[in-house]
């Protein structure tokens, strides 16, 4: 819906407390107040809560034996919004970079637009029916441009992977270059059946589909109409699937079989199986240059993270930052 969307820009709004039902009585949770200090912010349980919907359906769900995890989840969340409010400081005492009123307004627009086909009075009520106030959704998307700019400028922007390096990470591990062998084919598969008559109906079944593969239709269209698995509608394709992730019996098929030539029906497990091998591939190992672009973007990833990391430490360092409860669940 509309109205969830937005509100995903948004810090949700939940009931001062949740109730816990417990073996001898009902407990309660406060999930309402202050959870964090942020120099001069301040960071309350419901924010935490309003920035993960899967937090929220664990306390909405009461799923007491999940706190823990709850807990877990919780942390993981506060940790990033006490991250943004320190960006969002170091963003009003720098002078690289200042985000002008048209970039945020173009992106409200954009939203409006996008949204709600430029329906300004169905955007205003979307935010009515959730509670949330047109100035408090424009700051969050304020907020969220000055957070990526100045991860793009103290991150992004600083991240360098020489040909050297990717060169260097190619022959440091040439194992990992090594492409495993595969198959690609397509199946019909129709069930046996569970007694005498199903089992009499099934082979009536299966004779028609090799009536209509010998009559020459085509293999897709035969397995679309008659096939009784999942991949039934996209006419039963494997596309470059790992021998080693078959059952043995459908292996050993698919790696003997000759390719385009579709092979007599074999019982595996509870179901019989027509097979057609499309194709086969060795195992190979990657030249540089095939290699070049996956491990340029590992490296990148690698850096990314440490130099976010690293932005991290210092803004704690020179930020005031208090949590007041780390398991409120």
């Amino acid at each position: 819906m509309k109205t969830t969307m937005v509100a995903g820009l948004l810090a949700g709004c939940l009931a001062a407390q949740v109730a816990w039902a417990g073996d001898a009585k009902d407990e309660t949770v406060r999930v309402d107040g202050v959870a964090a200090y942020v120099n001069a912010h301040v960071i309350t349980y419901s924010d935490v809560l309003g920035a993960s919907r899967t937090l929220q359906q664990m306390v909405a769900q009461r799923q007491r034996q999940g706190g823990e995890e709850a807990n877990s989840l919780y942390l993981k969340t506060l940790g990033e919004l006490i991250n943004r409010k320190m960006m969002l400081d170091a963003y009003a005492d720098q002078k690289l970079i200042k985000i002008p009123d048209e970039m945020i307004e173009e992106r409200v627009q954009n939203v409006i637009r996008d949204m709600f086909q430029n329906d300004r009075m169905a955007f205003l009520g979307a935010l009515a029916e959730e509670g949330h106030s047109e100035s408090a959704w424009r700051e969050q998307i304020r907020e969220q441009i000055v957070v990526g700019a100045m991860r793009n400028l103290r991150v992004d922007s600083q991240v360098r992977v020489s040909p050297l390096a990717v060169r260097e990470r190619f022959d440091k591990a040439p194992e990992k270059q090594e492409t495993p062998p595969a198959v690609m084919f397509s199946m019909i598969v129709i069930g046996i059946g569970e007694d005498d008559a199903g089992r009499l109906a099934q082979k009536a079944k299966l004779a028609e589909v090799q009536a209509a593969l010998a009559a020459g239709q085509d293999f897709a269209e035969v397995a679309k109409r008659f096939s009784e698995d999942t991949l039934a509608a996209s006419g039963g394709m494997r596309d470059w699937v790992e021998p080693d992730m078959l059952r043995p019996e459908l292996r050993d098929l698919v790696m003997q079989a000759e390719i385009g030539v579709v092979k007599d029906p074999v019982e595996i497990g509870p179901h019989y199986a027509l097979v057609k091998v499309g194709g086969r591939r060795e195992a190979a190992r990657r030249t540089f240059e095939d290699a070049y672009a996956d491990i340029e973007q590992e490296l990148r990833s690698e850096l990314e993270k440490r130099l976010y990391d690293e932005w991290i430490v210092q803004l704690r360092r020179d930020a005031f930052v208090r949590v007041l409860e780390e398991k409120p669940f």
